[in-house]
């Protein structure tokens, strides 16, 4: 808006407050205190933790152990951390009052170190057919202990892990065996990226942020023009990717011009 300042981002935006403020101390020496991460009234569900007693359905909040206060249900006080504060945190449910997640906490940290060494694999290229089929099973199975551990529609952890079993779904395209292992591939990616929308767009649709509005709607057109070439949807998300990239890139960029090809091939009538 008019009169806003303008800053440049040193990390992901679409992830947890803590990740944002380790990964910044960690490569800059610096605790941030930009508007987005002074914000706290999102990064409970960006989180989304499940509590894990049966039947809550409260908000899982991390609190310093010192300043928090359980006062019964649906009533917790709290002081905020602030941009500049590194004690750790406790978790409490902010419904039942349970604290009892260390376990799920270690869970999933696991699993996103898991995810990420993959993701590096990817990044190196040196991954044969074998290992790929591999690490294509290891990401549904640590997608699928995502949506157990957190709330399929906020989580930041749960929108990463889909992402990633996404790119592998496209990584593995060249070595499925046929089209019709490439179609069910697709038909997998499409399922995924369905269940974990409500995340996705939580976390990561915001102005500015290339990786969803190209990358994350670029797949998913694929993939749905890969399995119905005739299929409506997957052209006018192509052109939504398309219009996002055009905000940021000259129409006369390659990557937007193979865009522009793409959405003519599958416009083309029968």
């Amino acid at each position: 808006k008019a009169g806003e300042e303008i800053t440049i981002s040193y990390c992901d935006n679409s992830c947890p407050r803590k990740n944002r403020q380790n990964e910044l101390w960690e490569g800059y020496k610096f605790h941030c205190n930009c508007d987005w991460c002074e914000r706290s009234d999102v990064d409970a569900a960006t989180v989304g933790l499940r509590c894990k007693t049966p039947g809550c359905v409260g908000e899982v909040v991390s609190l310093p152990p010192e300043e928090y206060t359980f006062m019964g249900p649906q009533n917790v006080t709290s002081n905020r951390l602030s941009g500049s504060d590194t004690k750790q945190c406790k978790m409490i449910c902010d419904t039942c009052g349970c604290t009892d997640f260390e376990e799920a906490i270690k869970s999933r940290t696991r699993v996103m170190d898991r995810i990420e060494k993959i993701g590096a694999s990817f990044a190196n290229d040196n991954t044969d057919g074998e290992q790929l089929q591999t690490f294509g099973r290891e990401l549904s199975n640590y997608y699928e202990a995502c949506k157990n551990l957190c709330h399929v529609g906020t989580s930041w952890y749960v929108a990463w892990a889909a992402d990633s079993f996404v790119n592998w779904c496209a990584s593995s395209l060249p070595y499925c065996k046929d089209e019709s292992e490439r179609v069910e591939t697709c038909r997998k990616a499409l399922t995924v990226i369905q269940e974990s929308r409500g995340a996705m767009e939580f976390c990561m649709n915001f102005p500015g942020n290339l990786r969803w509005s190209s990358h994350h709607l670029g797949v998913e057109a694929k993939m749905r023009l890969f399995v119905n070439p005739m299929d409506g949807n997957g052209v006018v998300i192509l052109k939504k990717a398309r219009n996002e990239m055009l905000k940021f890139y000259p129409p006369w960029d390659d990557f937007v011009k193979a865009m522009e090809k793409s959405i003519e091939v599958y416009s083309l009538p029968c």
